[in-house]
Parts: C-alpha cells; structure tokens; sequence
C-alpha cells in the first residue's frame, strides 16, 4: 500500500491510496473516513466554510470491488436522494479498478483501438498499472509520447528508480567496508587470543621444567590442569 498527500496550487487536497488486495475492513467507509479527514484538516480556526477547498479521495485498486459495473472508475459524491442534485463540489471520492483495463490493453495490443481511443484516465492507469511490464512496453512508450503529463511522470519514475540505485550501490559499499573492518578486527583478535595461549603454554613449559608443582603453575598461568598435562 501507497500513500500520497497532495496539495495542489490552488489549495484543493488529494489523497491517493494504492491498494494491492482486498482486505477484511470496509474500503467504503475507509474512503468516507479519509475524505472526513482531509476536509476536515484543511479549515484552520478564523477561516470561514466558503474557504474550504474541494478535496479528493482516490484509490488504485488491483482488484475487482464493484463486479456489477463494467467501469474501470467510478465516482461518489454527496447528492439528494431522488433528483441527485449534488449538495457541493467539495468532495470526491474515485475508484480506480485497474484490472478492468485489461480488455482495453487486449484491444490496443490486437489493433482494435489506438492510443487516440483511450480516455485520459485510461492512459494514467495503464501507466500505473502497466508500466513496469516488459511486454507492455511500447503501450507506455507511445502513452508517454502522447500525454506530457505522463512523460513527466516516468521521467520521475526513472528518477526515483535511478537515486534508489545509486542508494543500494552506496549501502552495499558501506556493508563490505564494516564487513572488511569486522573481519580484520576479528582477525587481530582471534591472533591476539592465540599469542596469548601459545605465551601461556610456554611459561608453563618452562616452569614445569624449573620443577615447578602443577598448582603453582595453574596459579601462574591460569591454565587447567589438563591444559598443563597435555604440554
């Protein structure tokens, strides 16, 4: 899952979700709530309601939530009952169903319709939902070229793509750098540790052979009894 919060220039707010599979909470009323809350969020103390901007509410979904409408969006606003007069333009909440697009791919791919025929909330979507597929490619080639807004977009991808890149190559340049310290420091440790023993024995080895009892040469060196026999 995704979000973004956007402010545009003329003050109107958007808040987009991406949501990859169904879940076991009501997305309706999880639209509702958000859309609530960024309408509620936008009117400081002072202003007046006049003021209030128009807010959206837009999810992406990889799933099919409405199986009755063969439309890929569908829009929600506050309206009268029977005449379906709307109360105001303040709010919107969209859904986007991405796999309903797949007739419409399957429609350019085979020739039935050009990138002309598709809507432009159509080219948005196959661009999120297409873009990273290889057999897609020239769909999103030739969306691009049409639609500058999209050209934008995927040069930001690209950018996004290209600073995360740069990004793992510096964390992996890091990781080899401590792993190396670690293994050079652990090296001169492991060394020291075995000077030591091996400066042990040969104290003990000598003493032993000064005469000196076991005990005092555990107490000298430190080393077990069974350390001291097997010298």
């Amino acid at each position: 899952m995704l979000d973004v919060h956007v402010t545009f220039n003329d003050g109107e707010t958007a808040n987009l979700e991406m949501q990859t599979s169904k879940s076991n909470d009501d997305l309706r009323k999880r639209a509702e709530y958000y859309t609530a809350v960024i309408l509620a969020g936008q009117l400081p103390k002072g202003k007046m309601y006049k003021d209030i901007k128009r807010v959206y509410q837009i999810f992406f979904l990889n799933f099919i939530m409405f199986p009755q409408s063969k439309n890929f969006s569908r829009r929600y606003y506050y309206q009268e009952a029977e005449d379906h007069e709307r109360l105001s333009d303040t709010t919107e909440i969209i859904f986007y169903e991405l796999p309903k697009l797949e007739q419409r791919l399957t429609d350019f791919q085979t020739g039935r319709i050009s990138i002309d025929n598709l809507t432009e909330e159509e080219k948005w979507c196959m661009f999120m939902r297409y873009r990273h597929e290889e057999s897609t490619r020239m769909l999103i080639e030739r969306i691009c070229q049409k639609e500058e807004g999209i050209m934008h977009a995927e040069k930001a991808v690209n950018r996004v793509s290209r600073d995360l890149r740069m990004y793992a190559r510096r964390v992996a340049k890091m990781k080899n750098a401590v792993d190396r310290v670690v293994s050079y420091s652990t090296g001169r440790e492991e060394g020291k540790t075995e000077g030591l023993a091996e400066g042990k024995r040969e104290i003990a080895k000598n003493l032993l052979a000064k005469g000196m009892s076991l005990e005092f040469v555990q107490e000298i060196t430190g080393l077990t009894s069974q350390e001291i026999e097997n010298i």
